[in-house]
């Protein structure tokens, strides 16, 4: 079946693009009172190995069950509480934690390899570039897959649009004109490439210009704000 792999750095957006699909595609019940869930989501175990994998689709379709039972068993649970509820699509964020189990990464792919063949289930699964290291350790895996990648946000008349448009859902009485050049640059030289840093720096200055009485972000509030940029996280780490 065919698969996505959407890759990017950290805080890029890729868990918020996952949700905003969830929430186009809702479970339902039908009128005989049976699940219709076409999507499922979980996030990949940070150790997984493949019993914990069963285990997590479980808990996530509110299936109790004995952990300690051994892998075939949960995955026979798995794939019948699968086709009941008739998932379509598997979305798997945090696909990268699978660097971390090594050459046993090869399991768990197979066990996805095997569930997506014999229930016909596309895969949508989110993570960092580790995921790709993840995926080569089986090259019939990684076919499947078609990556796309959340690339680094320049400073350019996109990220100026994304600053409109986010200026639109802040709180403050006056405007703030983030998409000027002096506002602008600064906001991004504070929080490099990614939309995450982005948010959570308007975030935080909004909420100091309003408790302060400022209503809006200036250049002045910016640099008020406690603020921990991408470089100064090396400055903390040279201190301890």
């Amino acid at each position: 079946m065919p698969s996505i792999l959407v890759v990017g750095r950290g805080g890029n957006g890729k868990s918020a693009i996952l949700e905003r699909f969830l929430n186009r595609c809702p479970g339902q019940v039908t009128a005989s009172g049976d699940p219709v869930m076409p999507v499922l989501s979980f996030d990949m175990p940070e150790t997984p190995d493949e019993g914990e994998l069963w285990s997590t689709i479980l808990w996530q379709l509110g299936i109790s069950h004995r952990e300690k039972d051994p892998p075939h068993l949960k995955k026979r649970e798995a794939k019948s509480a699968l086709q009941y509820a008739q998932v379509r699509i598997l979305v798997i964020d945090e696909f990268n934690n699978l660097q971390n189990m090594g050459k046993r990464a090869a399991d768990i792919l197979a066990a996805i390899k095997g569930i997506s063949n014999d229930l016909k289930l596309s895969i949508v699964a989110a993570g960092t570039s580790e995921a790709i290291n993840a995926l080569n350790t089986d090259p019939q895996m990684k076919n499947r897959f078609e990556p796309l990648a959340l690339p680094r946000w320049p400073l350019n008349a996109d990220y100026l649009r994304f600053l409109a448009s986010y200026e639109t859902l802040l709180p403050l009485a006056k405007p703030s004109d983030l998409i000027s050049r002096p506002i602008g640059m600064k906001i991004y030289g504070m929080c490099g490439d990614t939309l995450g840093a982005t948010v959570k720096l308007l975030k935080n200055a909004g909420a100091y210009a309003i408790e302060n009485g400022i209503e809006q972000i200036t250049g002045d509030v910016l640099d008020s704000v406690k603020w921990t940029g991408p470089e100064g996280w090396d400055e903390v780490a040279r201190t301890i």
